[in-house]
């Protein structure tokens, strides 16, 4: 990031909302949360050694393909976590597998670890990205509570921020990156933008307070199903 524009470091620094507002609620983190919290590490790790990394002069693309199945596990298993009802929850724990599989072929057959990825992480979003749309569309549709007052709309309202931006960001990313470079940083500084934006909702969402689950157990750090 070094000689990167000011809005970089506030798309760096905003991931700490998050993460802090976790921290300091940790009183009312529900498994869901839990598992959110995790993606937000491994995000928050990825990048930093991905920091420096770059002001080694290093290629640093291979993160994403270190922390990618691990996020994905993270973020789907919070997302499952989220659903009403048994059936979503149970389909979405049986992407999980899938997915990682398709991530190690994908890695052996198809991916160069020194560029963008043109399969496993877009894979990756667009799953994060339709579950997340899914479990607002879903929960809402059934809330009988203000959806403001939710944490899962205001995190899944984060996530469908995030993912929907790096659906877009990757694919154009790896065809742009040598033939219009200029196309992929602004394509960045939106996303800087974009991820600004999903750190504040994601952190709103962990200052709601906890709620009895839908299946009827009580959402405590205790709970685990």
């Amino acid at each position: 990031m070094a000689g990167a524009p000011v809005i970089a470091y506030v798309a760096f620094a905003a991931q700490l909302a998050p993460l802090g507002t976790a921290f300091a609620r940790r009183s009312q983190m529900t498994p869901a949360r839990f598992w959110v919290f995790v993606w937000l590490v491994l995000w928050a790790v990825m990048n930093t050694i991905g920091y420096v990394v770059a002001r080694l002069h290093y290629n640093h693309h291979f993160l994403s393909y270190i922390f990618t199945p691990l996020q994905g596990v993270a973020i789907l298993w919070a997302l499952a976590l989220f659903q009403i009802q048994p059936v979503a929850r149970l389909t979405i724990r049986i992407i999980i597998p899938i997915f990682v599989a398709a991530w190690a072929l994908a890695l052996l057959f198809i991916e160069n670890v020194n560029n963008f990825s043109t399969f496993a992480e877009p894979v990756y979003s667009i799953l994060a990205l339709g579950t997340a749309l899914y479990t607002l569309v879903a929960r809402s549709s059934e809330a009988t509570e203000p959806v403001t007052q939710q944490d899962w709309f205001w995190i899944c309202s984060g996530l469908a921020l995030y993912f929907g931006a790096l659906t877009v960001l990757l694919p154009l990313s790896a065809a742009l990156v040598y033939s219009r470079p200029d196309i992929v940083t602004k394509a960045y500084y939106v996303d800087f933008a974009v991820n600004i934006v999903a750190c504040l909702s994601i952190a709103n969402g962990f200052l709601c307070s906890a709620r009895s689950t839908p299946s009827g157990s009580f959402s405590s750090p205790a709970s685990s199903v």
